[in-house]
């Protein structure tokens, strides 16, 4: 799936919903979001899943790694699909720090 095409999915999602994905992009625990919503965890866990079936994404890290990537205008290639989230992150991580850093940093 293309950025794009993540893009029109996320502009068609509910504003809770938006706003679940955004807050899954920091961490946020179910329980800290039904918080911040002032919704219950229930509520958050459907929102949850509605952004996984929106997102063609299968966990929280892989929803979170597409989140991040159209907010800082990266590429999603690699994060959805049959890829692991692991593998995911680092691809991630050398995205972002080659767009902020301008090349990549060493890793210890």
């Amino acid at each position: 799936m293309t950025n794009s095409q993540l893009l029109d999915r996320v502009r068609s999602m509910g504003d809770h919903e938006k706003q679940v994905l955004s807050l899954l992009t920091f961490g946020y625990p179910n329980k800290q979001i039904a918080g911040v919503l002032g919704v219950s965890e229930a509520t958050v866990k459907f929102y949850v899943t509605s952004i996984f079936a929106s997102l063609e994404c299968s966990n929280r890290t892989q929803a979170a790694l597409i989140g991040l990537c159209l907010r800082h205008g990266l590429s999603v290639e690699g994060i959805v699909g049959r890829h692991r989230a692991y593998g995911a992150i680092h691809r991630f991580m050398d995205r972002f720090e080659e767009s902020c850093i301008g090349g990549k940093a060493r890793r210890h």
